[in-house]
Parts: C-alpha cells; structure tokens; sequence
C-alpha cells in the first residue's frame, strides 16, 4: 500500500513541492519572512516514508533524492556565489567574521529545514564552500592578523581551520616562523656593550618576554593544540640557540642564563621577595629547556655554584635547593647529585672549623676558616702554587694541615689560594686630634700578599720586583691586584721620568718598572670595601677558557660516540655513522657537522677506524 502511494502520489508531489521548498529556502537566506513549516513538513514526510518503506535500499535513499541532496546541493550552489560578495573589498579577518556569523546562522537555520541526520552533512558542505575552498585566502591574510597580537582575532582563523585538521598545517607553519623572525630580530636589537655582550638579564628576560607573549597566543587562540606547541618549541629552539648574539659560539645561550641564574641566586641579588624569586627562577628554567647544549650549562652553572659556596655569596639556602630541584627535571639526577656533594661538603666544614677553632683557641692570631673540598665534586682547577704566604698566614695555615692530618689519615690536601680571601683591618695615620678612620678590606691572597709588604718594608716604596721576588706572583697577576688598588686610590703608582731618577707620581700607567706607596691621604664614604674583585679582562679570560674546556669536552664526546658506533656496527656508511652519532649526543649538545669529520680524521689517524679498501665512504671498525 505505501509502495503504490509513494509511486502514484509521492512522486508527483515531490516534483512540485521541492522547487517551491528550495524557493522558500532562497528567500529565506535573503532574510525575507517565510513559514518555514510547511519546508519541515515536506521534509519530515519524505523522512518517514523512508522509514515505512521496508527495503533498506529506499530507507537510504527516499529521504536522500527527494529532499537532503537537493537542499544541500542548494545551499553549497548559493554560497559559492555569495561567497565572491564576502571578499570583494574585504580584509581576511572580516571575512573570517561574516563566515563565523553565516554558520551560526544556517546551524540554526537547518534546524528548521532538515532532519537531525542530515545536520553534519549540510553543515559540511557550507564550511567546504566557505573555509576550505577559501583556506589559501586566510592563511594569505593570517600574518597580518597574527601581527596584532589581538588573541580572538587569532582564535577565529584558529576556530574555522580547525574543521579540517590539516588544513592548520599553513598557519602552524606561519606562526612558527613568526616566532622565530620575532625572536632573532628583538634579540638583534637588544642594547650591547662596547664588545658586543649583551646582559644576561636583558637577554634572558627578552627571551621568556617572547616565549609568554606567544604561549598567550597557544593558549587562548590554539587551546593548546599539539600541533602550535611544536611550532612555538622549534621556534623557541631555533631563534634562542641560533641568534647573532650566540653566533660565536654554541656555548653562549648557556654562559649567558648561568649567568643570570647567578645573579638571581648571589648575594646583592635585586629581588628580595622569594615568590618573585621563584617566578625569575622557572622563568630560567623555561629557557634551558630550548638550549641545545646542556653540557655546557651544566658546566657553567656549576662554576657559578662553586663560586657563590666557596665565597659565601649565596642568598639563599633554600632557594638553591629550589634550582636544583628545578634542574633534576631537565639535567638528570647525576647532574644535580654532584651540586647535592658541593653542599653536602659546605655542611661537614662548618663542624671541622668549628673543631678547628677550638683546637687552635690559645694560640691563635688569626681568625680563620677553611672549606675542605672534594675533587671529584667541585669544578675548580689546581696548579702547583708559586704563592709566598707572609709568614703570619703561613703560620695559621701549617697548623690546621696539621689538625687535619691528624684526623684524616692519608689525604692529602691541595690549598686553592686563587679562591681564598681575608678580611683586613687598614689604619690611617692619625691626624691632628682627630681619630684616626679604620677601614676592613676584603682582599684575596694575593692581594694580601702584596699589601703585607708596605707593613713590613723598609721604605715607604716598594718597586714591583721587589713584590715579584717576594709574592713569587706571576706579573699579569700582581698587575691585576696593583691596578685595583690603585683604581680605588689605596697605593699611588710611581714611574720615572727618562732620566731614571726622578719620579713621576702616576695612577694611569703600570709595569714592571714602577713602582707603589700606599696613599695616606686614602678616604672612602664605605668602611668595608671588597677588593676581591676581578678584573673584566680576567673575567673575559676564565670565560673563554671555560668555552675551551666545553669545546674539549664536546670533541672528546664525538670520538667516544663514534667508536660506540663502530664497535657495534662494525662497517658504516660515513652519513649514516654522522646520524647514529647526532642521535646518540643530541640530548646533551648538538654536534656540528665539521667537528664529527673532525673526529673521524682522528680516530682514523690514530687507528680506531679505516676505510674501506673498496668504497672510501664506508669505515671499518678496527678491533
């Protein structure tokens, strides 16, 4: 019975209701007032004699031929057409706006002119018409718009694109490079020195200003989409690791956060709030986790810590136990276990020193301390010393090695007098009925060294081979102290006129032919004044040595890589032996090209490896 009614009747009806329909549909997209019931009506019957009819072929396709194909062929035609009217004189971004109001609109028009199981495939039809057709129009316009920086602007191309998941991969690609233009050119702008250094905490602190301002724009344009957080983190590792300001060396990014990090930690730091503190210090650890070179900060990064221990520099306790919790993370418990050591040393020397003081109670003239090391923990070199202690530090000196002799056996301790410092109590000459003013010096050993001679001498000028002779200090060492006295006014620098006799009272110039008095007429608005500060040439010296050291490191690393390979493989291919090597290093640093065919020269100099007698690109292992 509902076969014959649909074939006689239905069939009829339908070719004339439709057109009306999609007429009325027409008008209705043209905003003018129709009754949208009788369009309902025509699609909820073709709807259910889909239902009534029992072969399954007509239940799919009755509903399907007579009414949703045709609206939604409508549809797509109507807006292919109107769509030329959205961009015709219209930026990318308020086409974006009338394509988002247009779908709210025709989501709640479809309600009134379809049935639910065709919901998905109208909306589909219309966002391929307006979005994916059109994806090459947006991503046009999606620089200019992701320029402003305004978070919802960026959503909506975000919202749209999202229908079709690949269709982000034009913008994912448009933001990672925008990150990464943006990052190399801020930091090309930052302020330099006359050397071309930049500031640690101006050069970090733009780096996580930059990270924030676009992880902003992942967060609340992308929801966090996995594909924009690898854009912002290649990004992030490019423009950090590969900048003009680290061009010199792979090293730098490194040298320059442990740096900051020491500023943050040392005493004197500017920030006093420990939140604030904590907030600068994720902020650091945010950047390291771009950085390609681990090993080199985590060299850095322990010289700095030996520094702040073994000159009492440290602000704060808690907030180095903090970092170091932060750095297990990313560096790896054996990384942080040996900066764990360096305190665990710090701790037992406060009871040795405390034995010491009681020990040597009666007969001491001098308050001392010593902080006992562990080599294997602590990053700071030894040479041989050619120091001459003056005789009242030698003293003192004798009789805690002779203390702690007598209690461990068997060690034998190395005195490191290039970290070693004194406070000193300085006297001026009275005069008048005034007082006379004292001053505490803080001075290295060395430096003391130097100034107990001017107590000590038989004349008030000292010539510097008589300092030389009676130091043993090297040169370069003894001018570095003289030049901060006399940078401070504490000695005046003599040099002699071209007859050799006649002295010239200079403060500019200083060799190994002048000579120093201490200025008695010295006055400072501080009473305690550290000179134990080193020299920016000499700071620039231990940098470039520490860069020397990690290039070392580096080169050792490559070698040991290559043979592990060779040894497993046996024979390898030369490009693919560069790759195994680039994968087995590449969580600690990132070797380059030249030093990998560097170390294969060498180990194939040194026989670890050959070439092939046939194919020159391939090695051989050689057992």
């Amino acid at each position: 019975m509902i076969s014959e009614w649909y074939e006689c009747v239905f069939n009829k009806i339908s070719a004339i209701a439709l057109p009306i329909a999609l007429a009325d549909i027409y008008k209705f997209r043209k905003d003018e007032l129709i009754d949208t019931k009788p369009i309902k009506s025509f699609s909820s019957s073709c709807a259910l004699i889909s239902s009534l009819l029992t072969k399954a072929d007509d239940t799919a396709s009755i509903y399907q031929q007579f009414y949703e194909t045709p609206v939604i062929n409508n549809s797509r035609d109507f807006y292919i057409s109107e769509k030329s009217n959205y961009i015709n004189g219209s930026t990318v971004l308020n086409y974006m706006r009338k394509v988002c109001s247009t779908l709210e609109v025709e989501e709640h028009r479809m309600k009134l002119i379809l049935e639910p199981q065709s919901y998905q495939k109208f909306t589909f039809a219309i966002e391929n018409v307006l979005i994916k057709d059109e994806q090459q129009f947006i991503e046009f316009g999606f620089p200019e718009i992701l320029d402003t920086y305004v978070i919802n602007d960026i959503r909506l191309a975000y919202f749209l694109l999202s229908r079709f998941p690949d269709s982000l991969l034009g913008i994912q690609t448009i933001f990672q490079n925008k990150v990464k233009e943006t990052g190399i050119s801020e930091l090309e702008s930052l302020p330099r020195d006359k050397d071309g250094s930049v500031e640690p905490a101006v050069f970090v602190e733009k780096i996580f200003e930059i990270h924030e301002r676009f992880n902003n724009i992942l967060l609340n344009s992308f929801s966090y989409d996995p594909i924009f957080i690898k854009a912002l983190d290649c990004a992030c590792r490019d423009f950090i690791n590969h900048n003009s300001i680290c061009s010199s060396s792979s090293a730098k990014v490194s040298e320059l956060l442990t740096k900051y990090t020491d500023l943050l930690l040392k005493k004197g730091s500017k920030i006093a709030d420990e939140s604030q503190l904590e907030s600068k210090l994720d902020q650091s650890i945010t950047v390291l986790k771009y950085i390609e070179d681990r090993d080199a900060f985590q060299d850095f990064y322990r010289r700095n810590l030996a520094r702040r221990l073994v000159n009492d520099q440290s602000s704060s306790f808690n907030s180095e136990q903090s970092m170091i919790s932060k750095l297990k993370e990313i560096c790896g418990f054996d990384f942080t276990n040996k900066l764990t050591r360096m305190f665990n040393d710090m701790e037992m020397n406060n009871d040795l020193n405390s034995k010491f003081r009681d020990y040597s109670n009666s007969n001491r003239s001098i308050d001392f301390s010593a902080k006992i090391l562990n080599t294997a923990a602590w990053p700071l070199s030894y040479s041989k010393p050619s120091l001459v202690l003056p005789k009242n530090l030698s003293t003192v000196i004798d009789s805690y090695t002779q203390f702690y002799n007598s209690r461990h056996q068997g060690r034998v301790l190395n005195w490191l007098w290039q970290y070693s410092k004194l406070d000193i109590k300085f006297n001026m000459p009275q005069k008048g009925n005034k007082p006379s003013p004292s001053y505490v010096f803080t001075v290295s050993t060395s430096q003391y060294a130097i100034l107990s001679l001017f107590d000590s001498a038989s004349s008030d000028i000292i010539s510097f081979s008589e300092i030389s002779k009676s130091t043993g200090l090297s040169n370069p060492s003894i001018e570095s102290s003289l030049a901060i006295f006399s940078k401070v006014k504490l000695i005046k620098v003599i040099n002699f006129s071209s007859d050799g006799i006649t002295p010239v009272p200079s403060d500019i110039t200083i060799s190994a032919l002048s000579s120093f008095m201490l200025n008695n007429e010295f006055s400072s608005k501080r009473l305690k004044i550290n000179l134990n500060v080193p020299m920016k040439s000499e700071t620039k010296k231990e940098s470039i040595e520490a860069l020397k050291y990690i290039q070392e490191d580096h080169n050792m690393a490559i070698q040991a890589a290559i043979v592990r390979v060779m040894k497993t493989q046996r024979s390898l291919n030369h490009s693919i032996l560069v790759t195994e090597v680039i994968n087995q290093l590449k969580s600690r640093f990132n070797p380059k090209i030249l030093d990998i065919k560097k170390a294969i020269d060498s180990l194939l100099d040194r026989e670890f490896i050959e070439r092939d007698s046939n194919k020159s690109d391939i090695y051989n292992y050689v057992a």
